[in-house]
């Protein structure tokens, strides 16, 4: 027996005894899905390594038992069943970039993967994201305590009225950074019970971490 069809029958034997089925229970499954009938001796001869599987059989058997084709086939793996690692990234970076040079965040969370193909269909940069737990209630109604909120870092500039990510002594803080009809911005909780007027100067003024690209509450 090659190494590689020990693998298949070793596969298929698992994947079957973990249903529960007899070989005879297993072909008259794999039959309904095949273009031709899978009798139980052709099936045992696959789970004993003596023959393997064709090509378009390993898709059947794929589909039969709710995994990858090339998982059974020995060519990966991975059985489809859980996620890929590298198509996820944690977004825990080591520090953040501050005027008084790199700080580390003790609020950053690891909680979460969020998937590569998410953040590229936002525009976001992956290597600029961090994931941090808010703290307060001040943007209750959008932001609860512990909820987590992903950081756009990449988004420091105030182009439009959206949540920002503050670092006030040593703490990340979420406000909202609005425009002032009159020129300059103003700088607010959710419920306005904290509200700043200031220029374009003392907006500079402020560390800014980011713009707040996601929200994830839990309940």
């Amino acid at each position: 027996m090659s190494d590689l069809r020990k693998i298949i029958s070793t596969r298929l034997r698992q994947l079957r005894h973990a249903r529960e089925w007899t070989v005879e229970e297993t072909t008259r499954r794999l039959s309904a899905l095949s273009s031709e009938t899978i009798n139980p001796s052709r099936y045992g001869n696959w789970e004993q390594g003596i023959r393997a599987p064709r090509l378009e059989q390993f898709v059947e058997l794929g589909a039969l038992f709710g995994v990858a084709p090339a998982y059974i086939a020995g060519i990966s793996g991975d059985d489809g069943s859980s996620p890929e690692a590298s198509r996820y990234t944690v977004p825990t970076p080591a520090a953040i970039t501050t005027p008084a040079g790199p700080m580390a965040l003790e609020q950053i969370d690891d909680s979460f993967a969020i998937s590569l193909e998410l953040i590229d269909s936002l525009g976001l940069n992956r290597n600029r994201l961090a994931m941090v737990r808010a703290e307060d209630d001040n943007m209750a109604g959008v932001i609860e305590k512990g909820d987590r909120v992903l950081i756009d870092m990449g988004s420091t500039s105030v182009t439009r009225d959206d949540i920002f990510a503050l670092l006030i002594n040593g703490r990340v803080r979420f406000r909202w950074i609005r425009h002032a009809l009159t020129g300059g911005y103003t700088v607010q909780d959710e419920n306005g019970k904290e509200k700043s007027d200031m220029t374009a100067e003392g907006l500079s003024k402020l560390t800014i971490i980011g713009r707040a690209a996601a929200i994830i509450h839990t309940r």
